[in-house]
C-alpha cells in the first residue's frame, strides 16, 4: 500500500492512501512530509470476531477514522487455526491475530481498531 504523508505529529503520520485517509503510528525513521512511501500496516491487538471484526455491506476496500478508532473495510483472504488472519484491501494484505468463530473466507468485513502502526517496505 502507498501512503502520501501530509503531516507528522509526535510519531503519528497523517496521510492519504488509495483507500482513504489514515493516521498511523510510524515504525522506523521519520518519514518526510509530502513524500510517498510503500507501507505495510500492523495491528498489534488481538481482535475478536463479531466484536472487533464484523460483517459489512461495504463491498469496496476502504479506510476511515475518527478520534477514537480506525476502520478497515476489506475481504477475509485466509484464516488459520491459530487465529492468524489475512485481510485484503485491494491488492494489499493486512495480517491480523484473531480469536473466536471466524467469518467465511471471502466475507466483506469491517475491522475496527484503536490504532494502527505502519512501516516502510521495499518494493
Amino acid at each position: 500500500m502507498k501512503i502520501y504523508v501530509n503531516n507528522v505529529i509526535d510519531g503519528i503520520v497523517h496521510g492519504e492512501t488509495c483507500f482513504g485517509n489514515i493516521h498511523v503510528r510510524w515504525i522506523g525513521e521519520k518519514p518526510g512530509i509530502g513524500k510517498i512511501y510503500h507501507i505495510e500496516l500492523d495491528i498489534a491487538d488481538h481482535l475478536e470476531w463479531h466484536i472487533d471484526i464484523t460483517l459489512s455491506c461495504n463491498n469496496n476496500s476502504s479506510i476511515t477514522y475518527d478520534e477514537k478508532s480506525i476502520s478497515l473495510f476489506g475481504v477475509i483472504e485466509s484464516v488459520e487455526d491459530d487465529g492468524f488472519t489475512i485481510l485484503r484491501l485491494g491488492q494489499s494484505m493486512v495480517p491480523l491475530i484473531t480469536r473466536g468463530i471466524a467469518f467465511e473466507i471471502g466475507s466483506h468485513v469491517r475491522v475496527c481498531v484503536a490504532s494502527v502502526s505502519a512501516y516502510e517496505i521495499d518494493i
